[in-house]
């Protein structure tokens, strides 16, 4: 019997090692066009600009260059889109994808969301307007009425009509202030007890 050497050198052991050898590489030839086929390898669509279009506007045109459509947010509203426009796409226009690719949106809603009116009876104007600005509504006036509290928040209107705290009006909706103006008229019924 030879020894482990003797097989090493031998015609049988090289012939074993050439096979291998060729199998497996032959094998990574298969599995790599395998995966190019299954991958759909060089094959992509060129992703078209959504922005502006109507979501059924936008399913139509990705339907046909066979692409799929999915709402991510629509809770951010712009004003210089018409309602339910596309604002943003992911991935951006002109992006190779492969067919089938899911593009996220995201959708202008209808209006600003609402929003509660804040506690701001009884505080000043000041810690007021941070208090509205915070949440998202604007002042368009300040009135003042005879009162003693000088900038003092006394109530509290939107398009005339007074509103209570706690009540829902669109974001970006502009607020009339009713404060003080540090005076206060006084009734006749006081002047006559000072006298």
């Amino acid at each position: 019997m030879g020894t482990f050497k003797d097989f090493i050198k031998s015609k049988i052991f090289f012939k074993q090692v050439i096979k291998a050898l060729l199998f497996t590489v032959v094998a990574l030839l298969i599995v790599i066009q395998a995966l190019r086929v299954i991958t759909r390898h060089g094959e992509t669509i060129n992703v078209p600009n959504l922005i502006g279009l109507e979501l059924h506007e936008a399913q139509e045109l990705l339907t046909l260059s066979k692409l799929q459509v999915m709402v991510n947010d629509s809770s951010k509203y712009d004003p210089n889109f018409p309602k339910y426009a596309i604002l943003d796409q992911s991935p951006s226009a002109a992006k190779a994808v492969k067919a089938n690719r899911k593009i996220y949106v995201s959708i202008n809603p209808s209006g600003y969301a609402k929003v509660s009116i804040p506690e701001i009876i009884q505080i000043t104007k000041r810690n007021a307007i941070s208090k509205l600005n915070a949440v998202g509504l604007q002042i368009d006036t300040i009135t003042y009425i005879p009162a003693l509290g000088k900038d003092m928040v006394y109530a509290i209107k939107f398009k005339g009509d007074s509103i209570a705290v706690g009540a829902q009006l669109p974001r970006m909706s502009k607020i009339e202030l009713i404060c003080g103006d540090g005076t206060r008229i006084k009734r006749k019924e006081e002047l006559e007890e000072e006298l």
